[in-house]
């Protein structure tokens, strides 16, 4: 009887492929779903036909393994895409932060020391914005565009 190769390959465990005491369970990535069936007593011609069964899954799993790599590339460029995009929110941000201050500074340049004083003091009423007009845009339910509600039609 010849010795029994680990893997799914007929020449053993290929790279990467997991071996004793990888994670998983037999068919999983890291496992050989024929390796309990391999480590039977069996004659010549069953070897040799788990061996083609070997390499047909081998290839198939190759293949297989292959898309879920292509899938895994386009994740990992959603991903630098997505920081992109964040960075560049965080740093528009920043601009909106950069110009309001700027804003105060030229619009407090306007105001006399008795008014620059009510601004800096806490919860200064003149800080505080009126209530939001009940009939205006943001009143629930009310969507503009006229008697059909902005949906067209009528």
């Amino acid at each position: 009887m010849r010795p029994r190769p680990f893997g799914m390959f007929p020449g053993g465990l290929q790279p990467g492929m997991g071996g004793p005491g990888a994670m998983g369970f037999p068919g999983m990535m890291g496992g050989d779903a024929l390796s309990p069936i391999r480590n039977l007593d069996l004659s010549d011609r069953q070897r040799t036909r788990l061996d083609v069964i070997g390499q047909e899954l081998g290839d198939t799993k190759g293949d297989l393994l292959g898309e879920v790599a292509k899938h895994n590339e386009k994740l990992r460029a959603i991903g630098d895409e997505q920081r992109r995009l964040l960075q560049a929110i965080a740093d528009l941000q920043r601009q909106i932060a950069q110009a309001e201050s700027r804003a105060r500074a030229r619009a407090e340049e306007l105001l006399t020391e008795e008014q620059r004083r009510q601004v800096q003091q806490p919860w200064a009423p003149q800080q505080m914005r009126p209530p939001m007009n009940p009939s205006g845009p943001s009143q629930r339910g009310s969507r503009g565009g006229g008697a059909s509600g902005g949906f067209g039609g009528g």
